[in-house]
């Protein structure tokens, strides 16, 4: 495959490697010939006013080294969690409405 690997994402023609654990549903992309720097992305369907089916959101660039791209893409995916609000639920004892 000629081109960058950014290049491949945009147009459909790789996915990256599916990862595990707390990344999994994500996928890592190496962007040097030695692959020691990688990106951390999600895929989510694009919106309905979009031309194209989906979107790559980038949840960290980083050295292979120490994980370090791995620990941000994860730090920031419990940043968002944490800050996503809860569903509202009746007191205990209270009927539902």
């Amino acid at each position: 495959m000629r081109g960058t690997p950014l290049q491949h994402l945009v147009h459909g023609n790789e996915r990256g490697a599916a990862m595990q654990r707390e990344l999994a549903g994500r996928h890592k992309i190496y962007i040097d010939p030695q692959t020691r720097w990688r990106l951390v992305i999600q895929y989510r369907d694009a919106p309905a006013s979009s031309q194209h089916s989906r979107e790559i959101d980038l949840l960290a660039v980083g050295e292979r080294q120490d994980n370090a791209a791995y620990r941000t893409a994860a730090q920031r995916l419990q940043r968002n969690r944490d800050a996503s609000p809860t569903q509202h639920r009746p007191p205990r004892g209270c009927p539902p409405r």
